[in-house]
């Protein structure tokens, strides 16, 4: 039967339109908090999170305390997904033609809305990596130039800084972490030292990504940029996790990845740059047709899947709908839960802080005379609890779907570790 275009595009639209009405789960489901309550004492109550773990159906095979690398999505964003992936693949290339660019506008606009910046200064990529990469290739540096960076800085983003080296000449200076504790004016003093007349740039993690320790960026960033220095800013472990917004940091750029602790779908990040920069930074991949000074130039790596964008603005909601104090108290709690009991433990070592200004999900502990892989691998083989090993200790960072007790596995599992004689 051979149908005539215009009757096929009538037919596809149509087809469009009931897939776009089609029923979503309401993020009513994810019940939004009484916002008039004390979010600290709100932590504590398992009533009031039950609705929002009905959100989430993590596997049964391990309890998952490892949500730092990659967070699921609630129930709320993943039905939005599948709606829009439907209608997307329904209109197919009509979708990427005509109906792409305001959807996709919409999206940067809520998110610069979140962020607390002008939607003129935020494109959206896919990741951290992709995001800081962006920032740390483009900027133009001369020889002996100097980029400054704490060794506990993602490792992907010190090869950057060494790949800039061998080709560029520019110089990496990696610093130590400053001592544990809170004093906000040792650890800017502590950046401060190594900043010279030749630094140009400074790499700084909101949260450093294999401790959890929080760092105070907006007086490391006032104070280096004082001095004349660009502050990048890696915000891939507090975005959504503090409740904090990127434009109240002071920074010049600002990267984080949002399939972690906002929830959005895998492949999700966000790379923010003030607008007196945008137009002397390269592009990772070239793009004629944009305006230098347009920060979409940044977003020009060809098709990829735009449902996945659009459940960013699901993912704002449900995480508004909690309420951004309450998530963090909630965080710092579930964290408090396993953490506080073994700081007596003689064998075992925090690497974060764990006040209020040191840490919040994500922490860090060490067990005497075993490496964080072996910890890690005996955690869950022994007692089905699934974390990751890093070079410092043991990663562990809890999430929404989990109650104190679900963390008692854990609790004993690093107590038993802690007194067994080797």
């Amino acid at each position: 039967m051979t149908v005539d275009r215009r009757s096929f595009l009538a037919h596809g639209i149509r087809l469009a339109a009931v897939a776009a009405a089609a029923p979503v789960v309401p993020l009513a489901r994810g019940a939004a908090f009484d916002t008039s309550t004390d979010p600290i004492a709100a932590a504590r109550d398992e009533a009031r999170w039950a609705p929002i773990r009905a959100c989430y159906a993590p596997s049964t095979r391990f309890t998952n305390v490892e949500s730092g690398y990659y967070s699921p999505a609630s129930a709320p964003v993943l039905d939005a997904l599948e709606h829009d992936q439907r209608r997307i693949n329904a209109l197919a290339s009509w979708y990427m033609r005509r109906e792409k660019e305001g959807e996709h506008e919409a999206v940067r606009h809520e998110l610069a809305r979140f962020m607390q910046v002008d939607a003129e200064e935020v494109a959206l990529v896919r990741n951290t990596t992709e995001a800081l990469n962006t920032v740390l290739l483009g900027l133009d540096l001369d020889v002996g130039d100097e980029i400054v960076a704490c060794e506990q800085e993602y490792g992907s983003m010190l090869q950057v800084l060494d790949q800039r080296a061998r080709r560029d000449g520019v110089v990496p200076i990696v610093i130590e972490q400053p001592p544990l504790d809170d004093d906000v004016d040792a650890i800017v003093a502590h950046y401060a030292a190594a900043l010279t007349p030749r630094t140009r740039v400074l790499l700084v993690s909101h949260i450093y990504y294999l401790t959890g320790r929080i760092l105070p960026v907006a007086a490391i960033a006032a104070m280096a940029r004082a001095r004349g220095v660009f502050v990048v800013c890696d915000g891939a472990h507090a975005f959504a996790h503090l409740d904090l917004r990127p434009g109240s940091l002071g920074v010049d750029a600002y990267a984080a990845s949002l399939h972690k602790w906002l929830g959005a779908p895998l492949g999700n990040g966000v790379l923010w740059i003030r607008k007196p920069h945008i137009a002397s930074i390269w592009p990772l991949f070239a793009d004629a047709d944009v305006d230098v000074r347009d920060i979409r130039k940044f977003e020009h790596y060809g098709t990829h899947p735009c449902a996945n964008v659009h459940g960013i603005r699901t993912a704002l909601e449900f995480h508004e709908a909690i309420g951004g104090a309450f998530k963090e108290q909630r965080l710092r709690y579930l964290k408090d839960c396993w953490a506080k009991p073994l700081q007596g433990e003689p064998r075992l070592r925090f690497n974060v802080p764990l006040t209020e200004a040191g840490s919040c999900a994500l922490a860090n502990v060490a067990v005497e005379d075993m490496t964080g892989r072996e910890a890690s691998a005996a955690l869950l083989e022994r007692h089905g609890v699934f974390t990751v090993g890093v070079r410092s200790g043991v990663r562990i960072a809890p999430n929404l779907w989990l109650t104190p007790s679900d963390l008692e596995p854990l609790l004993e599992g690093l107590r038993e570790l802690a007194r067994e004689r080797r």
